[in-house]
């Protein structure tokens, strides 16, 4: 198929309609804590206030009513009671529990409220990313679509659980859960993954510019990225650094042209750099025993197999596949 012309600069704001797709996205995912806020519980029981994984919420909560209670931006574990030091690095909670300190807010109303400008500045960033890859903004708009509105046929396989065995039925009610975020309209429920995933984004912008010179600029873009990513969400760290690792590979099977070897050094450069960075935060947290003992814990206890991708992916997982061939 021929690719459309470009309409419109890279660098061009969106337009109006664009902001559709986020107020749409944040005012569905609103909806089951909104339901826990209006509805009245059966008498003797009570809704907590979370729309999605009361266990991470809770926790969420918790150390928002800490930071508040402190005024400190290094925070503990706030289940434990043994002796510990501040070592958690969470910018998003210790800010929300200033908040909190400031105005008395509930901290859950917090939770979901700081959601909506985090989704509208996700959406943003997404829109920006794009344009070096979609210069036409009818296809930009179409993919920012996709992204708000992405996720799999789960619900259909979900339809016909009766027919399973009972132990099945329980690994994919357990595996197919909206807390895992499997989607990123998923993901866009929980205000801790939207800024992981912003941040990503502006992380690895610089990794699509089509420029084979080396800027330095751009390199550190790529290295603060990913410290800040880190920080912010380590999952999503993660996930940056997994990419501008894997990249090159990608790109030289799939033909495609590469940075330069300027441009690499550069980048390497500014990897090394943040990794030593974070591998020195990391020592020193782990220097504190009840950190270094949740630390040990950072995968959770349930983990999920890869073969739920083609379920929960959908029709994304096709046009990835289409887009790979062509």
């Amino acid at each position: 198929m021929k690719p459309e012309p470009a309409t419109t600069d890279p660098g061009e704001r969106a337009p109006w309609h664009f902001w559709l797709i986020p107020l749409l996205v944040a005012a569905l995912r609103a909806i089951p804590f909104l339901v826990t806020r209006l509805a009245s519980p059966p008498p003797g029981s009570v809704f907590p206030a979370v729309g999605y994984n009361p266990i991470d919420w809770f926790a969420y909560a918790a150390f928002v009513r800490q930071a508040a209670e402190t005024g400190d931006w290094l925070l503990a574990n706030p289940y434990a009671t043994a002796a510990q030091d501040g070592r958690y690095i969470l910018p998003l909670f210790s800010f929300l529990g200033h908040l909190r300190r400031w105005t008395g807010a509930d901290p859950f109303w917090l939770l979901e409220l700081v959601r909506w400008p985090l989704v509208f500045l996700f959406f943003a960033v997404l829109w920006r990313f794009l344009g070096p890859l979609l210069p036409n903004a009818r296809q930009r708009l179409l993919a920012a679509w996709l992204v708000g509105g992405s996720g799999g046929v789960e619900s259909l396989l979900l339809l016909t659980l009766e027919a399973w065995p009972a132990k099945l039925q329980t690994v994919a009610l357990q595996a197919l859960s909206e807390d895992h975020g499997w989607s990123t309209f998923a993901a866009l429920s929980n205000p801790l993954w939207v800024a992981g995933l912003t941040c990503s984004l502006i992380a690895l912008r610089p990794l699509v510019m089509p420029s084979s010179v080396p800027r330095w600029r751009d390199a550190a873009q790529l290295g603060v990225g990913l410290v800040v990513t880190y920080c912010v969400h380590p999952y999503s760290g993660l996930v940056v650094l997994g990419v501008a690792l894997l990249l090159p590979a990608a790109r030289w099977v799939l033909g495609l042209p590469g940075r330069g070897l300027a441009q690499g050094v550069a980048s390497g450069a500014a990897l090394a750099a943040a990794l030593a960075l974070i591998a020195g935060v990391a020592l020193w947290q782990n220097q504190d025993p009840v950190y270094r003992m949740t630390a040990q814990r950072v995968l959770g206890q349930t983990q999920l197999s890869v073969f739920w991708y083609p379920v929960t992916l959908g029709m994304v997982g096709l046009l990835a596949l289409r887009g790979w061939r062509h």
